[in-house]
């Protein structure tokens, strides 16, 4: 199904992050997009997509030759209350992991206009915050991605 617009299509930060949040809310784990600012009570989940580079690919929509596929990485910020036995850190570490160890069926699944082409682990980095009593693991994932052929608006 096409896409209303061009601005909608190539909103790619929106769609994937809401894809991740609905994925990640599909296996128990309380996800964010990088832009929501309302309250969260631990254990959380806060997601970002950040563009990259064009792989130099192009479609031709509309008589005009149009970028298609980039790379992009995904963060994921797990975040739980230190030392509390029920915030399991590792198990929410664990859910985020498995759920992107099948991220052609949980987060593919979850878009309409754009296509995972891979998705690689790019490391993991614990962190202590103190100040608000919070365990942080952020984990990163290198998903190079295209606009799908059936997606372009009319």
């Amino acid at each position: 199904m096409p896409a209303a617009s061009l601005t909608e299509l190539f909103d790619f930060e929106t769609q994937i992050e809401s894809a991740l949040v609905t994925a990640l809310a599909a296996v128990g784990v309380t996800a964010y997009k990088q832009r929501d600012d309302s309250a969260k009570s631990v254990p959380f989940v806060n997601v970002q997509f950040v563009q990259g580079e064009s792989l130099g690919s192009l479609f031709t929509h509309q008589t005009v030759k149009r970028e298609d596929r980039f790379n992009g990485e995904i963060i994921v910020e797990i975040a739980t209350k230190r030392g509390a036995a029920s915030d399991s850190h590792p198990a929410y570490r664990a859910k985020v992991r498995t759920l992107f160890s099948n991220w052609q069926g949980t987060i593919n699944a979850g878009l309409t206009n754009l296509i995972l082409l891979d998705c690689v682990t790019s490391g993991a980095t614990p962190e202590i915050r103190a100040d608000d009593h919070h365990d942080v693991s952020t984990l990163r994932y290198r998903t190079p991605f295209a606009i799908r052929y059936d997606a372009w608006p009319n």
